[in-house]
């Protein structure tokens, strides 16, 4: 299905820009997950734990693994911040292999957002030892 904003929906104001903005974003969406050239049961993939993000892809595989859902919603926040001219850039913490960045620049891309920075923060050792023992 073709991701196009459901206010663009309701009203029936759906271009032909839309349409092509919504299936760029979709196959970025199916090429960072590695949706596009898995199959089911090859090196682990099981296409209802990618969609949820719950798998971590083979090195040669997905460049996120946030899954299809987060992908969406994180579509949807991105153009509901451009919506309401919420001012400012976009940041990904945490990044593993920057698909999440990517999927953000690709959605400005489609909008023609070019005063928008996407910045990339990692400490590329992993979450530290906690300080405090955590109490159960």
């Amino acid at each position: 299905m073709i991701a196009i904003s459901p206010r663009r929906r309701r009203t029936g104001r759906v271009t032909p820009g839309d349409v092509g903005k919504a299936l760029y974003l979709e196959l970025m969406k199916r090429c960072l997950t590695n949706w596009i050239h898995a199959e089911a049961g090859e090196d682990g993939f099981d296409p209802e734990v990618r969609v949820d993000g719950r798998d971590w892809p083979p090195p040669r595989g997905a460049h996120t693994m946030i899954g299809l859902k987060r992908l969406d919603n994180l579509h949807e926040c991105i153009e509901d911040v451009l919506r309401r001219k919420v001012p400012g850039d976009l940041i990904e913490t945490g990044v593993w292999r920057g698909g999440a960045t990517i999927f953000m620049r690709a959605v400005l891309k489609a909008y023609g957002v070019r005063h928008r920075r996407v910045w990339v923060v990692d400490s590329f050792a992993g979450l530290p030892p906690p300080q405090q023992p955590v109490s159960s």
